[in-house]
């Protein structure tokens, strides 16, 4: 899926291709072929990344991507010694990790967890060939969009133009925080819980606490508005969504309480750690309930199961996530789960294993 999405081919062709039958000709009606797309030259930055993975293979290294772009960032606390640590500081991890896929679609970068070159790499490395990616300048372009939609968001709550009907998702998901509010969010947990109750479901099943939070930031005053906060799709905003909004709407933010300042100590004690083994998403709910009220980004389950690999807790055994010695050894187990594809491992984290979660984060950040 990550190929089909970076190709600049005929997406007709690539499907066709990818289950061994050919095209003979482009089929000119996907979104490749009658596409217009402004293109950067990303060769320079191409080079890096290709450079970065070349010198590790060398040394004997395969990293995973978050490894070898921490390293790319300055963000590493191992091999700042090289000569690329660092070389890509003030990118986006996104970009990076966009890059990477596109020079793994071309051939450039083997197909794998762990980073390694092609005998290809050499072309753009030394033979002048040029990497193109759709769009305009991408450095530190997340950040720049950020910035601006939240502008954007201010303005309209402070008497500007105020957003239509067509806005989308993703720019009410940058709309403009204000300050964490426990007195709210404790009305909004209210809220949550007479819902759960009498669904007779577990209070998370119907918004996690990061979603809470989010929604006390964001303080959506309408449908639209609370599309763009994290968590709330649209089945959700019709089966709960009215009951937060009369909540929402009869509360006046405080414009004048400013973001509390981050601590590493006492974000790792405000997380809240159950005494149950977890799921890595719970994990992370958890852990985003707080990153949001030091206005930090989320993270994921994804991104903690990166780090956790990266410390030597996780392996990848058979294309499985499972624990290490030190993995079992800090609380992390496997069962078995039924799915409608079949039988499923999943890996559970106690509170051990809850707590390396939020210290790998802290210092992640």
């Amino acid at each position: 899926m990550e190929r089909y999405c970076e190709t600049q081919g005929c997406l007709r062709r690539f499907i066709l291709e990818y289950f061994a039958e050919t095209a003979a000709y482009d089929c000119g009606n996907c979104g490749s072929c009658n596409g217009s797309f402004d293109e950067t030259d990303a060769t320079v930055d191409a080079q890096k990344v290709l450079s970065h993975i070349t010198r590790l293979n060398k040394a004997g290294k395969r990293l995973s991507f978050t490894h070898a772009a921490n390293i790319l960032l300055g963000k590493s606390n191992d091999l700042t010694d090289m000569p690329t640590f660092g070389i890509m500081k003030g990118y986006t991890r996104h970009y990076i990790r966009r890059l990477t896929d596109k020079l793994t679609a071309l051939g450039y970068i083997n197909e794998g967890y762990n980073l390694s070159v092609t005998p290809k790499a050499g072309e753009v490395l030394f033979k002048g060939v040029k990497i193109m990616i759709r769009g305009g300048n991408p450095q530190k372009a997340e950040k720049a969009r950020q910035i601006g939609a939240a502008r954007a968001g201010g303005a309209a709550r402070n008497g500007g133009t105020s957003r239509t009907a067509k806005t989308s998702r993703a720019d009410n998901a940058q709309i403009q925080k204000y300050a964490y509010s426990e007195d709210l969010f404790a009305k909004l947990k209210d809220v949550r819980l007479k819902i759960a109750r009498e669904a007779r479901v577990p209070a998370f099943v119907i918004f996690s606490d990061a979603t809470l939070v989010d929604m006390c930031q964001k303080h959506p005053q309408n449908e639209s508005e609370m599309l763009g906060v994290s968590g709330v799709g649209q089945v959700k905003l019709e089966k709960y969504g009215a009951a937060f909004l009369q909540v929402l709407c009869s509360e006046v933010p405080n414009t004048n309480e400013k973001q509390p300042e981050y601590s590493s100590e006492l974000f790792k004690q405000e997380v809240a750690i159950s005494g149950e083994p977890l799921q890595i998403s719970h994990v992370a709910d958890n852990i985003n309930a707080v990153l949001l009220r030091y206005g930090k980004l989320k993270t994921t389950g994804k991104r903690l199961n990166d780090l956790l690999i990266e410390a030597g807790y996780l392996e990848i055994s058979d294309k499985v996530k499972v624990p290490t010695e030190n993995g079992k050894m800090l609380g992390i187990t496997t069962v078995m789960r039924h799915g409608e594809h079949g039988y499923y491992a999943q890996c559970l984290f106690g509170p051990a294993a809850q707590r390396m979660c939020v210290a790998l984060t802290a210092k992640d950040l």
